[in-house]
């Protein structure tokens, strides 16, 4: 089975979580190989998504109210739309962690910062062009609630990087 966006993304956000809620650094040091291993699979599978990652099925937003309650996984919310958001949102968390371990002295993390930040940008151009589409106004074109706020929430609006 492929990975799924949220769910293994929890590899670099749980972590970060605990270190902004608790300041520990221990937590960064402990979990860094495998935070750096998860923002490395999805440089990989965005590479082979023309930049976007979507060959995995993804799961979307299992909680549209819209949604056939027999059938969640047929929400409005476009499961590639979330999966990117979460390669972004990683990717930035990621570039954060890897800069506050080096400046802490636990790691050269300069080139890895550098490195998850350049990710993080070069997705987010993608997502702009492939889910931020005006619609003949000019206005980002209606999605559903989530699609909107998980856009949002991720820094996006209206107006192209």
């Amino acid at each position: 089975m492929a990975a799924q966006a949220v769910w293994a993304d929890v590899a670099v956000l749980l972590p970060w979580t605990l270190y902004q809620r608790f300041g520990d650094l221990k937590v960064l040091r402990t979990q860094y190989p495998s935070m750096r291993a998860w923002g490395e699979a999805t440089i990989r599978r965005t590479a082979e998504g023309d930049g976007l990652w979507r060959q995995d099925f993804q799961l979307g937003d299992w909680l549209d109210p819209q949604a056939p309650p027999d059938h969640p996984g047929e929400a409005r919310a476009d499961g590639d739309l979330v999966a990117n958001a979460y390669v972004i949102s990683s990717a930035e968390v990621l570039a954060e962690a890897a800069e506050l371990l080096d400046r802490a002295g636990h790691l050269n993390g300069k080139d890895d910062a550098a490195r998850f930040r350049a990710h993080s940008q070069a997705v987010r151009e993608r997502f702009a062009d492939h889910f931020v589409t005006p619609d003949i106004t000019g206005e980002p074109a209606p999605r559903p609630r989530f699609a909107r706020s998980t856009a949002s929430g991720s820094g996006f609006s209206s107006e192209r990087p």
